[in-house]
């Protein structure tokens, strides 16, 4: 999780975006995990990692059920609010999907989001 904290300080979204989509990450050298285990293993990290915001765990997340070979979609939505009568505000929120749960991010949270980027699991040939 900490390297994918880093890469979001340094690397633009659109070029991490196109790293996911095309799975050049290799995580050869890990072993593949269940689902139990990987939300087990983002929710721990997430304890220990500075600033793992919600796009943190979910891409996170989204590397490891894909190095599973599990299928899952990563979300990224938006809530356009009225903070006050002068001036709305905006928030976002990004989570993870896999066989129609909310694995990461809290199904709580998403209802309220405008789904705007979905990222879907790699497809194995």
């Amino acid at each position: 999780m900490s390297c994918v904290r880093i890469v979001l300080w340094t690397v633009p979204f659109r070029v991490l975006k196109r790293m996911a989509e095309t799975s050049r990450f290799s995580l050869s050298c890990f072993p593949a995990f269940s689902e139990e285990r990987i939300v087990w293993a983002v929710r721990l990290a997430c304890r220990y990692v500075p600033k793992a915001s919600c796009l943190t765990q979910a891409l996170t997340a989204q590397i490891l059920l894909n190095r599973a070979e599990l299928e899952n979609r990563l979300h990224i939505g938006v809530f356009l609010g009225n903070g006050s009568a002068a001036a709305g505000y905006f928030e976002s929120h990004a989570w993870i999907e896999c066989q129609g749960r909310v694995l990461v991010g809290g199904a709580e949270n998403t209802a309220r989001y405008a789904t705007i980027l979905t990222l879907e699991s790699e497809r194995k040939p």
